[in-house]
């Protein structure tokens, strides 16, 4: 969910967005092309039992890599 996306992002498991001009619906975000590959990496470490912080401490390891 955005909700989750939001959380994952703040934390550092995904790279911050940039976010682009307001519309009626809310701001914008645009996440790099490799991030998609993270989101799925994040959420089957979490399926695995590893809290948001540990997963958080590892992405912040890989830096720009996808996912490993």
């Amino acid at each position: 969910t955005t909700r989750s996306l939001r959380r994952w992002g703040d934390k550092g498991a995904l790279p911050e967005p940039t976010r682009t001009g307001v519309a009626r619906g809310g701001t914008h975000n645009r996440w790099p092309a490799w991030s998609v590959a993270r989101a799925r990496w994040v959420r089957s470490m979490l399926d695995e039992g590893y809290t948001l912080d540990e997963v958080a401490e590892r992405a912040r390891a890989l830096g720009d890599i996808p996912a490993p």
